[in-house]
C-alpha cells in the first residue's frame, strides 16, 4: 500500500488528495470496505463495538437487525435509508399518547384510541364516527334504514313494512312480499295534501307457450286423456321444464311460486250426439287442482261448427312440480278430436313463494 501525505492531508493511492478531504482513497476498479460485524437486538447497545465514537459507521451482516449501512448516533446505531424509506418512532401496538403510530405487524396505523385505518380504506374497532356535529353510526346490516334525530344524529333502524290502504282499510300488509321494483309517484291534490302511490308492472318474461299438432280423441268417458303439448312457441329455460319428445303432456317448474296459467283448445264432434267434455289441470300425476275445471258442449261435425274450451287462473307450485291438462268425456260416447294448431297452453312466473 502506498500512502502519500501532503499539507496534513493523507492520499491513498493518489499524490495529490483533495483539499477539502483529511483523507483520499482513489481507484477506478475497487471499493472501501467497512468493518462488517454483527449488532444486537437492540440497537441502544453499542457492542461488539466498546464505547463507539458519534458517526462511527459499520456494516450489520447478523441476522437481529437489517443488513445494511449503520453509524452511531450517539445513543444508538442508525440504519442509512434511501430516500423514499421513513420510520415512526415507537414501540408496535404502543398504548402511550402519541397522536399516530404504526403497527409493524400488519402494516395499519393506529390513533390513541384504538381506531385502525387500513391500507383499504376502512377504518375499525369503531362504533360510531363523529364528522363536526355530525354523528353517524357506522354499523349497518340488511334490512336497515338510516333514522336521523332532530340533532342530525343517524342510526340505522330495521325498515317498517310499507302497507296498501285504501279509505283507511288494509289491501295490502307489506308490499315488499308482492317483489315491488321501486315505483313511488307523489301527486299534489291540493289543499296541502298528496296522493303517494306505488306501481309496478309486476310481471316477468319468464313464460312458456306451447301447443298442439295432434288430432287426439278426448272423448274417453272412463279415464282422463292428456294434452300433448308438442310444439314449443316460447320457452324461459331457467324457469319452465318441457320436452316435445319425453312427456310432452308435462310443463315443470324450477321455481316455486304463483304462476298464471291458460289454455284454449278447439275440438271437433265426429258422431250426431251432442257431448259435453270436462277438461281439469292435473299436478305431480295425481292431484286435480281446486276450482281449475272447465266445461264444453260440442255439437255435429256436419253443423260445420267447432267448440272452443278456455280458461284462466292463478295456481301455486312448488320447486319441480309439474302440471298436466287432461280431457274426458261427461255424456255419450263417440270421438271427439282436437283441432290440430289451434290449441294453446301459456304459462307466466309471477312470483316467487
Amino acid at each position: 500500500m502506498t500512502i502519500f501525505t501532503a499539507n496534513a492531508q493523507v492520499g491513498i493511492l493518489t499524490l495529490n488528495p483533495h483539499a477539502s478531504s483529511a483523507l483520499e482513497i482513489f481507484s477506478i476498479n475497487k471499493g472501501l470496505l467497512i468493518p462488517r460485524i454483527s449488532l444486537t437486538a437492540d440497537l441502544s447497545n453499542p457492542s461488539p463495538v466498546s464505547s463507539p465514537a458519534n458517526g462511527l459507521m459499520v456494516f450489520n451482516t447478523g441476522a437481529s437487525q437489517t443488513i445494511g449501512f449503520y453509524y452511531w448516533n450517539g445513543s444508538k446505531w442508525t440504519l442509512l435509508k434511501t430516500p423514499n424509506e421513513d420510520e415512526i418512532s415507537g414501540a408496535d401496538n404502543s398504548t402511550d399518547n402519541a397522536v399516530v403510530r404504526y403497527d409493524g405487524t400488519s402494516g395499519k396505523i393506529i390513533q390513541n384510541s384504538g381506531v385502525v385505518i387500513s391500507d383499504n380504506n376502512q377504518i375499525s374497532n369503531i362504533n360510531n364516527l363523529e364528522v363536526s356535529e355530525f354523528r353517524l353510526t357506522t354499523s349497518p346490516a340488511t334490512g336497515l334504514i338510516l333514522v336521523s334525530d332532530i340533532s342530525g344524529n343517524a342510526q340505522w333502524e330495521t325498515a317498517p313494512p310499507v302497507d296498501v290502504k285504501h279509505n283507511n282499510n288494509l289491501v295490502t300488509a307489506n308490499v315488499d312480499k308482492l317483489n315491488f321494483e321501486s315505483g313511488i309517484k307523489v301527486y299534489d291534490e291540493g289543499n296541502n295534501q298528496a296522493k303517494l302511490v306505488f306501481f309496478k308492472k309486476n310481471v316477468t318474461n319468464d313464460v312458456i307457450q306451447v301447443s298442439s299438432i295432434d288430432s287426439t280423441d278426448l272423448n274417453d268417458l272412463t279415464s282422463v286423456v292428456p294434452i300433448v303439448w308438442n310444439l314449443e312457441r316460447e320457452k324461459n329455460a331457467a324457469t319452465f321444464n318441457h320436452s316435445n319428445t319425453t312427456n310432452p303432456e308435462r310443463i315443470a317448474v324450477n321455481i316455486g311460486g304463483i304462476y298464471e296459467v291458460n289454455f284454449m283448445f278447439s275440438i271437433v264432434n265426429k258422431t250426431i250426439m251432442r257431448k259435453t267434455l270436462r277438461a281439469r289441470l292435473r299436478k305431480n300425476g295425481t292431484t286435480f287442482i281446486d276450482h281449475v275445471n272447465s266445461y264444453s258442449f260440442s255439437y255435429h261435425e256436419e253443423d260445420d261448427n267447432v267448440t272452443h274450451a278456455s280458461s284462466s287462473f292463478l295456481i301455486e307450485l312448488n320447486q319441480n312440480d309439474y302440471i298436466e291438462l287432461v280431457v274426458n268425456g261427461q255424456t255419450n260416447p263417440g270421438p271427439i278430436v282436437l283441432k290440430p294448431y289451434e290449441n294453446l297452453f301459456f304459462m307466466r312466473f309471477i312470483r316467487s313463494n
